[in-house]
């Protein structure tokens, strides 16, 4: 199991050794895109990401990116 504080966009985790990436609240840095790469990076290959949204998110009206 990962638990350390490390760069979201550019991790120390091996490539497809994931299942599963959740984000939540992490999409919100200038460079939330590197974050979805990195995510691709190290899931498997019939593997998922999720991307959740509070909402807060949604009641402020926030431009929501769809993938």
């Amino acid at each position: 199991m990962y638990n350390e504080i490390l760069s979201i966009g550019k991790t120390n985790i091996e490539c497809q050794s994931l299942d599963v990436v959740i984000f939540s609240l992490s999409l919100i840095g200038k460079n939330w895109q590197e974050y979805i790469v990195e995510a691709k990076r190290c899931l498997s290959t019939k593997s998922s990401y999720f991307i959740v949204v509070t909402t807060n998110e949604l009641n402020e009206k926030r431009r929501l990116h769809y993938f």
